[in-house]
């Protein structure tokens, strides 16, 4: 058993690494996001066997048992499945599309996925997984680092780091993502496991150190331009600095986060006074296509979409064959970049896959919230790990409502949503204080 618990150990760090850093520079088509998809795949293949052979020559888990939350997941993957039937490509719904592939294989694996973490952790003693997390917090210093480097490369060079470069995308830095949105999604995800590890550190000179490791952070995801990422995490931090301070824990996140906010505040202020380039992303009367009003037009169309095929969607990942028709004209004429997403995936999951998958989908992740939130308040957010695994896995929500998902975020938002699984039916707020 103890063979089979490193296994998973060792596995679900790698997968935490693997979404942040692993690309293929070998690939002729997609470098980024195809062999992430691979290595998800794979490895929640190895832990499905792994947790089959401990249930074999252990103690299997009994169907009563199991949390209510599964009810969800059947409810999505009856979902997923109509999805498929009726899908109007299946070719693409199976695997999804090129550098997005959000089709069934990808959520077949990430409902397995969660599976496997609830498992995981209400099988292992705490001090067994806290190096899952400690590859996190690996993952985010060393994807952010990795994401600046290309500014020291020269464009005459050969060298790898090119591409990576933040030229290729508008100068917002996307790293080993391949897509700003998609690196912004794991740096909000991450943070809040860098802010508690803070608060573990022992001397002056480590709490130092690990705040500045902070700032580089918020400073590189703020070189994203991912508008929904900062939103997003700036409510979740301003949610935690509110219950900190209610619970009388201290004020300075409250007051760091209202203190960032009112810096967004002058931004936007400021653009729609003097516009400038730099600060276009921005504005909210912007009428270029990455503009905010864009991604309004952008919903709307989804909505138009979904209300055609209510019950089944359209199919996975087959937006861009179907949403045209309901596009205005000046987004149909555009030579930028084709439509393939509606930039929220609840709208994305409405009309792609329907109704039943949209209501397994909510309701799993409203039900993890709302009995996240109830612990969290009842035991003042003195375990620091779940409250960062609770804000993060708000924080990637709020972002998934404005945006859209990737494989990377799939992983975190799956691991997060096992672990609060796990975490809901096991803990009271005497295992809480008792974890200070």
């Amino acid at each position: 058993m103890k063979l089979i618990s490193l296994l998973q150990t060792s596995a679900l760090s790698l997968l935490v690494i693997g979404s942040a850093l692993l690309v293929n520079p070998w690939s002729a088509n997609d470098i980024f996001e195809f062999p992430k998809l691979i290595m998800f795949i794979g490895f929640t293949g190895f832990l499905a066997i792994t947790f089959i052979v401990e249930f074999a020559i252990g103690s299997a888990p009994k169907w009563r048992e199991m949390p209510k939350e599964f009810i969800f997941l059947i409810i999505m993957l009856a979902g997923e499945i109509l999805a498929f039937i009726f899908s109007t490509n299946r070719h693409i719904s199976l695997a999804g599309a090129p550098f997005r592939f959000q089709g069934l294989l990808t959520s077949l694996h990430s409902i397995v996925f969660l599976c496997t973490v609830f498992f995981f952790f209400s099988r292992n003693p705490k001090e067994k997984t806290d190096a899952v997390f400690l590859s996190l917090i690996g993952a985010l210093i060393a994807s952010a680092v990795i994401a600046l480097l290309p500014y020291a490369v020269s464009f005459e060079s050969d060298n790898f780091l090119l591409w990576f470069h933040p030229a290729f995308f508008f100068d917002r830095v996307y790293g080993t993502f391949g897509n700003p949105n998609y690196f912004a999604a794991f740096l909000i995800t991450g943070l809040p496991f860098l802010v508690a590890w803070k608060n573990f550190q022992r001397g002056r000179l480590k709490k130092f150190i690990v705040a500045l490791l902070i700032i580089f952070i918020l400073i590189v995801l703020f070189l994203t331009g991912a508008r929904s990422a900062w939103i997003a995490s700036v409510i979740g931090f301003l949610l935690w600095g509110a219950l900190k301070a209610v619970k009388k824990h201290g004020f300075a996140m409250l007051a760091i986060t209202l203190a960032i906010i009112l810096l967004g505040i002058g931004g936007i202020i400021f653009q729609q006074a003097r516009p400038s380039l730099g600060l276009e992303r921005l504005s909210i009367q912007s009428k270029n296509l990455t503009s905010m009003q864009t991604r309004l037009y952008l919903w709307k169309s989804g909505l138009k979409l979904f209300l055609t095929r209510p019950l089944t969607g359209v199919g996975q990942d087959a937006i861009r064959y179907n949403i045209e028709p309901y596009l205005p004209d000046h987004l149909k004429a555009n030579e930028a970049f084709f439509i393939d997403r509606t930039h929220s995936e609840l709208i994305d999951i409405l009309a792609t896959r329907g109704i039943f998958a949209f209501i397994g989908y909510v309701g799993l992740f409203l039900a993890l919230l709302t009995k996240g939130a109830r612990f969290l308040f009842s035991s003042g957010a003195s375990d620091l790990r779940f409250a960062a695994v609770f804000f993060a896995f708000l924080s990637l929500l709020l972002f998934h409502s404005v945006n859209f998902s990737t494989v990377s975020s799939n992983i975190l938002l799956y691991f997060l949503g096992g672990y609060l699984i796990w975490g809901k039916t096991t803990f009271s707020p005497t295992d809480a204080r008792s974890d200070k």
